[in-house]
């Protein structure tokens, strides 16, 4: 057992040696790795750069103590890397947290990804997912999503709940949310960790929340170096709603920017709110976005964290001009 009197599985390393299509027959669901909190997984997964794609898990009784993705729960000592979920179709109930790698981390993501869709259909809005993982309490980096998430609850590009750090990530995907209980954020839904060196570009399409990187940062929430250039508002005009996020409690460092045109957001986070945040003149224009002078103390240089490419309209993380 753990320090937390879990049994959790192996502690060996696993890896991938080839593609696996995980496709399931009509109307059955992949049988997750480690699915439960008592059974955390604990190992070394390294994919080689291998995809799991076709994913297809539909768990509607998803209850709050409960987790799905291709893997439920990754321990304190799990670590798995270098591995692609493509295609893939999470689905949960009333509850839970799920996402197409990982309905919860505590340890390591690096070099991971996703696409397809991760939603619910049910009729209240309980359901948490993220494109990526769900709830986040230990450390992704280097890691994206393009899933498009969404339904009724509180969901994310890439993680919909932030306890842990979040660095070098970025995503990509649509967010749709629909209801008077629900929210999203273009990157995370909920942040009470840190994010650092994160973008979101997707358009998050909500009633009530409509962060375009992050709904809510929470008072122990910290972003920095951060930005977001996705739709995240409805309105006809540009709105005074928070761009970086909704609702903030927490720190939003100095050197946080977005698309004031994109986003249609003019400040960084929603008036009024409490917390620290960057001024308005954070947000730039897509000329300014494209000059990496505008990003004051960035490094773009050639061992630094940011590239921008000839023809970008905003910066990448150099890691990805190199990811295969």
């Amino acid at each position: 057992m753990d320090e937390r009197g879990r049994c959790p599985i192996s502690r060996e390393r696993f890896t991938l040696g080839k593609d696996i299509d995980a496709k399931t027959a009509a109307g059955a669901s992949f049988s997750l790795i480690a699915p439960s909190d008592a059974a955390p997984f604990a190992g070394q997964f390294d994919g080689f750069g291998h995809v799991v794609s076709n994913l297809t898990i539909h768990v509607p009784g998803l209850s709050y103590a409960q987790y799905a993705g291709l893997f439920g729960v990754v321990g304190t000592s799990g670590v798995v890397r270098n591995l692609g979920v493509a295609n893939a179709e999470v689905e949960g109930g009333n509850g839970g947290s799920y996402g197409a790698l990982a309905g919860r981390n505590d340890g390591v993501i690096a070099y991971a990804w996703s696409t397809g869709l991760v939603g619910s259909g049910v009729p209240f809005g309980g359901a948490v997912g993220g494109g990526l993982v769900g709830w986040n309490n230990g450390t992704i980096e280097r890691s994206w999503s393009g899933a498009t998430v969404g339904g009724n609850g509180s969901y994310g590009g890439l993680v919909e709940k932030n306890d842990g750090r979040i660095v070098q990530s970025y995503a990509t995907g649509s967010i749709n949310v629909g209801g008077s209980h629900t929210s999203g954020g273009g990157l995370v839904a909920r942040n009470t960790g840190v994010i650092q060196q994160s973008y979101g570009t997707g358009r998050v399409h909500s009633l009530i929340g409509d962060g375009a990187l992050v709904d809510y940062n929470a008072s122990t929430g910290v972003i920095e170096e951060s930005f977001a250039v996705g739709w995240s508002s409805d309105r006809p005009t540009p709105d005074t709603n928070g761009a970086i996020a909704n609702l903030n409690s927490g720190t939003i460092r100095n050197d946080a920017y977005w698309n004031k045109e994109t986003t249609n957001h003019l400040n960084a986070v929603h008036v009024g709110e409490g917390g620290t945040a960057p001024p308005a003149t954070n947000g730039l224009t897509t000329a300014q976005m494209s000059n990496p002078a505008s990003f004051v103390s960035w490094s773009f240089g050639a061992s630094g964290v940011w590239a921008m490419p000839a023809g970008a309209t905003y910066p990448m993380l150099r890691w990805q001009l190199t990811a295969h």
